[in-house]
């Protein structure tokens, strides 16, 4: 019954919302009766009823589609009371069963609901047929009697209740026991393995790190037992590269040992309480102590008489260790007697200190004896060169001299022509072997220091040319002076070797010029009164330097002559750096050599005398140095200056 209402109002529904949207096309009444039709036996077929019936008023004739079954009497579906009709065009939903023929008719009648589109909300009665032979209706009717009679009358109602709950208790009772032992079984697999990682962790507290542990399964368990044997693994590679450096580091003890045995630099280490803990042999030759009267013991105790001067040193590093920052070593030397010998010791302590902590002091001695009798003997060699070069120098001009006293008195005849010959021949023969003596000799030397004074430049050019002209008459000397060259303030002596170097190296270059050429030879003198400078130039026209020659021309002991010493150009430099000058050089293979003198017309005096070192290169401080402590030579490019 509920059901035939429900397919009721579904068709009623689907048909209001046919007639909402084809309302235009449904105006015509004979249009509108032959499309109901349709919609009836559609929805009839579609949902396999008896009949479908449609009443538009309690009054007008009905449509009906009814089922057509063959081989069936024909059925009657009698048209609905009025009484019916108006309760569902009221908007009641009815339904009814009527006794017709050989069976029953169940109709549900819905009404169809337009209300939300028309003033007038019922239009029409949907109602469903369906038809129950008797035969079926007298079969559910002796199936509902025979329940009823089954549930009065039934004899096994209470065995079979009773039959149930022993199967039910025995049920309960199997699942328990599969309950307790899962329970059991996964207890043992908990407890088990836990078992196993007690014993392991025993064995490998009592040191056995070989120990394994089974693991069964994938749980957390298993994850623990594979952590557990991880961890034996790693603590048994741990252990045995542990072994491993503890031996490399006995192997490097001893090799350190061995070392500082061995060496012949003295190693003093100190600890932070200042007891000597490391003392090795080169200690015990230099500072005359034995090794078992020291180690242990304090260094202040020890180092006592001739090595206090050590203790000094080892006070001072610890202390700059006390007051933190940045720790550099401390160093100190003296002159250790004992007996007859004397050695000179030098000491380093530097301190060991890591993060806030300190480790101590170590102190390395060293013997200078051998390096400081080297650096004097060193000192006296070159101050013998030194001298040697300086009794160099005045040979030239008296052979020169000599030279031309032969030339200017050669048609001298007679007891005086005779002996002027001899005396001139005997000066030039023993000035050359005094030239190759003092040559064995030469080398770089510093020259004493200068004595600047007013002096006339042009003069002391003169007197260089004039010599040269003189004694070399086959070479063409060409001289320009400066008219208004002021009077400048210079060493004329140094002055003077610088221009008689020149003279040599140009006369030396033009003894290789090109067969047919005119040797020429030009001096110049100009005075800058922008930057108050006095310049000299020297250009000749032998057959120039290369590059590599001009970037070493003026570098100690560099020459290119056979019997050069390679020190004439280091003289010149020298002397034109003391004058606060500069010099350089402008050559080219094949076009000859200039050289540019520029000396200040007023000197600025220093206020120490300056010292030079081996190479030439001035180590003293003064406001004319550079950032070195060193003169600027002619390569420095702070001059600004170019020729």
């Amino acid at each position: 019954m509920h059901f035939a209402t429900h397919v009721a109002h579904g068709v009623a529904t689907r048909l209001a919302a046919h007639r909402v949207h084809d309302d235009k096309v449904l105006a015509n009444t004979e249009t509108l009766g032959k499309w109901l039709n349709e919609y009836l036996n559609s929805q009839r077929d579609l949902l396999a009823l008896d009949a479908v019936e449609f009443y538009a008023s309690e009054s007008a004739d009905r449509l009906i589609s009814e089922k057509r079954v063959p081989n069936d009497l024909p059925r009657y579906y009698p048209r609905l009371s009025k009484e019916l009709l108006e309760r569902a065009f009221s908007g009641e939903k009815v339904s009814v069963v009527q006794h017709i023929g050989q069976g029953d008719l169940i109709r549900c009648l819905v009404p169809v609901d337009m209300g939300f589109v028309r003033a007038k909300p019922v239009i029409g009665v949907i109602a469903i047929d369906a038809y129950i032979p008797i035969g079926l209706r007298n079969k559910v009717d002796e199936i509902a009697s025979v329940f009823d009679d089954y549930k009065d009358t039934n004899p096994l109602k209470y065995p079979m209740k009773t039959t149930y709950s022993v199967i039910l208790v025995m049920i309960t009772l199997v699942i328990l026991f599969v309950v307790i032992w899962v329970g059991l079984y996964m207890a043992r697999e908990l407890t088990v393995p836990v078992e196993r990682l007690v014993e392991g962790a025993k064995a490998v507290g009592s040191g056995n790190l070989d120990v394994s542990i089974s693991a069964t399964g994938h749980d957390e368990i298993a994850v623990l037992v594979d952590s557990f044997n991880k961890m034996t693994r790693d603590l048994k590679d741990n252990r045995e590269r542990l072994i491993q450096a503890s031996a490399d580091l006995e192997k490097r003890r001893l090799q350190l040992e061995a070392v500082l045995a061995n060496i012949g630099t003295g190693v003093i280490a100190v600890d932070n309480l200042g007891a000597i803990t490391t003392f090795n042999r080169a200690v015990s030759k230099f500072l005359q102590i034995s090794v078992d009267a020291t180690v242990g013991k304090s260094y202040a105790a020890v180092l006592s008489g001739e090595a206090a001067p050590l203790v000094e040193v080892i006070d001072r590093a610890f202390a700059a260790t006390q007051q933190g920052g940045i720790v550099a070593p401390e160093t100190g030397q003296w002159t250790f007697r004992s007996g007859e010998s004397m050695r000179v010791l030098a000491a380093v302590a530097t301190s060991l200190k890591e993060g806030g902590s300190n480790w101590g002091v170590v102190v390395v001695i060293d013997d200078m004896t051998h390096l400081i009798k080297g650096q004097r003997e060193m000192a006296w060699r070159e101050v013998a060169r030194r001298i040697a070069h300086e009794i160099k120098n005045p040979l030239t001009p008296i052979k020169l001299s000599a030279q031309r006293l032969q030339r200017r008195f050669s048609e001298m005849r007679g007891k005086d022509g005779a002996l002027l010959k001899e005396c001139t021949h005997t000066i030039i023969k023993h000035t050359d072997e005094l030239k190759e003596m003092v040559n064995e000799f030469s080398n770089f030397a510093r020259f004493p220091q200068s004595s600047p004074a007013p002096h006339d430049l042009n003069e002391v050019l003169k007197e260089a040319v004039a010599l040269y002209e003189q004694a070399h008459p086959g070479v063409n000397i060409h001289a320009g002076f400066e008219s208004k060259m002021p009077i400048c303030e210079f060493d004329r002596d140094q002055i003077k070797r610088v221009m008689i170097n020149l003279f040599d190296n140009a006369m030396a270059a033009l003894q290789d010029n090109l067969p047919g050429r005119i040797k020429k030879i030009r001096v110049a003198s100009h005075y800058n009164e922008q930057l108050q400078m006095a310049v000299i130039e020297m250009e000749d026209n032998g057959l120039g330097m290369t590059e590599e020659v001009k970037a070493r021309v003026f570098e100690p002991y560099f020459s290119t002559k056979r019997d050069g010493t390679g020190l004439g150009l280091s003289i010149v430099k020298r002397i034109v750096n003391d004058h606060d000058g500069f010099i350089r050089v402008r050559s080219a293979p094949g076009e000859g050599t200039l050289f540019v003198i520029e000396i200040p017309t007023q000197l600025h005096h220093r206020l120490d005398p300056p010292r030079y070192d081996a190479r030439g290169e001035m180590i003293a401080k003064g406001p004319l140095l550079g950032s070195e402590g060193r003169v600027p030579s002619s390569s420095d490019e702070s001059k600004g200056r170019t020729l």
